[in-house]
């Protein structure tokens, strides 16, 4: 019932005991704020998880700075319960992959706002039993997820190049044959 919903990968943990109390108050001083991102840090080194990093390799300098973004990455994040409800919460035809840009997009098109801010890290452990590995039907999740959330979004001059890209990788990285 709490206003605020947060979200971490079972791999993941907030090391700042006021880590919750900073998304709190986040939320609290803008009504529009409908998603926060976290920084996302690898637990062993403190250094930025590049494959947790969604905002584009350009801004990766600005890892430090709080922003406006127009996604966030599950491994760690807050939702304004109100606007998930408002947009309908995580789509359930996204299992694994892509289920946070959905939400983004569709949280965007509702006029709320994401931000990353810095201020609230996660510690990435990055599990050696991932919940889902590549050999095991990882690769179709991301690329069935990628495709849908594109055409259902309308971005259909970016989604097919990319469905057909993927599809080559994945048959050039023996990933077809995978269920």
């Amino acid at each position: 019932q709490a206003r605020v919903v947060v979200g971490l990968d079972n791999d993941a943990d907030l090391p700042d005991p006021h880590a919750l109390a900073r998304v709190v108050s986040a939320f609290d001083a803008d009504w529009k704020l409908g998603a926060l991102a976290f920084r996302v840090l690898f637990a062993d080194t403190g250094v930025d998880d590049p494959l947790c990093w969604v905002h584009g390799a350009s801004r990766l300098p600005d890892a430090h700075r709080r922003f406006f973004t127009s996604k966030f990455v599950g491994c760690g994040f807050g939702l304004r319960r109100a606007a998930l409800r408002e947009v309908g919460g995580f789509d359930e035809r996204l299992f694994f992959c892509r289920e946070e840009l959905d939400l983004s997009y569709r949280l965007v098109n509702a006029g709320f706002v994401i931000v990353y801010d810095p201020q609230v890290i996660v510690r990435h452990h990055r599990s050696s039993t991932e919940r889902v590995r590549w050999s095991q039907g990882r690769w179709r999740h991301f690329v069935r997820n990628g495709v849908y959330v594109g055409l259902k979004h309308g971005r259909v001059d970016q989604t097919l190049p990319l469905a057909a890209g993927l599809v080559v990788k994945g048959a050039v990285n023996g990933l077809m044959s995978e269920s």
